[in-house]
Formats: C-alpha cells, structure tokens, sequence
C-alpha cells in the first residue's frame, strides 16, 4: 500500500508557480505561503487561492495544535455555493467514531447561511502528538489525491476542480499553514 507520494510524482513537479490569496472570510492573516486562519464563532474562515489550469503539486505544512476541524475546498465557484472539501476531523466524535479525512460536497441553501454537506468518502487518520501535518496534494483534472504525513494517500475525483478556485479553511480553531507552494510539471 502506497501512503507517501512516490518519488517520481514528486519529482515531476518541479516548477514552481506564484500563488495568490485572492480574498479571504473571517480571520486570516499572512502572506507568501504562510497563513494563520482562526474559525469565526458560527462559520467557516477561508483563504481563497486562484486557479490552477494545469496539473500541479500543492505542498505545506499544518500546525493544527489549535484546531480540530479544518481542510481544503476544491471547484469553488464565485459564491461558493458548491464546493468539494477534503475535511479533517481529528476528533473522535463523528459517525465514524476515530480520527478521520473526510470528501464532503457542501452546497448553500438559496438565500440561506445554511450549508448541506453529503459525505462522498472517508479514511481513519493518524494524528500526531503534535499536531502537525505535511500535506501534498497532487491535482490533475478531476483527480485529487491529499498525501499526508507519509501515512495517508486519499484519493478522490472532484468535478470543476481545475477550473475554479481553491481553499484552505478552518471550521474549528485555528491552523498555521508554512511552506505553502504549488508546483507544474516541468
């Protein structure tokens, strides 16, 4: 079984490409690659990234010592009323009783703050003492593939992923994100 990203996929993408916060809701501080992003009370804060119209490797490191329950939103559209999140869960009190990432299609009510998410998939997560999580992301097309820790390949398909926006949320807390790139195939 295959956990970390194989050197090869690694090595392929090697050329790196500027990132962009494009906006941003609730509390998120940082620049050029490092962010802090602390949850509002009763919603979701979010950094919004531009697109990638092309395969690319997303690598950072998370500090979630302070956070149990954040991720990443792919296909986000301009109002964000569809969106695809890779959510992590490190609690044990959800249906699945452990620690655990989570494919969520979330979509707005019309007119509504309400937000209804439908589980897609899911897999158990080792979490550290420390909390803290290097995650490569390995997107091409619809395929999304979240490595995490060398421990954790999560594979899934996610409609409109190159053609929108992305995210990098908290739901609970606050995460620090480090060493934030995004890297095509030379």
């Amino acid at each position: 079984m295959i956990s970390a990203i194989p050197d090869a996929v690694d090595a392929k993408f090697s050329s790196r490409l500027p990132l962009a916060k494009i906006t941003s809701e609730g509390t998120v501080l940082g620049d050029n690659g490092s962010y802090i992003v602390t949850a509002q009370s009763s919603s979701r804060s979010y950094a919004l990234f531009n697109r990638n119209t092309s395969p690319v490797k997303i690598s950072m490191t998370i500090d979630a010592s302070q956070s149990d329950q954040f991720g990443f939103s792919f296909g986000v559209c301009g109002d964000l009323s569809e969106i695809y999140s890779v959510s992590f869960d490190l609690t044990s009190s959800g249906r699945w009783g452990m620690p655990s990432v989570f494919m969520h299609q979330e979509a707005k009510n019309t007119g509504t703050s309400v937000t209804n998410k439908a589980e897609l998939n899911f897999t158990p997560l080792v979490v550290p003492s420390n909390k803290v999580f290097d995650v490569k992301i390995v997107m091409e097309k619809s395929l999304c593939i979240v490595y995490i820790n060398d421990q954790v390949a999560f594979t899934n398909r996610i409609t409109k992923m190159n053609q929108n926006p992305w995210t990098i949320f908290a739901d609970k807390g606050t995460v620090k994100v480090s060493g934030l790139t995004v890297e095509k195939a030379s």
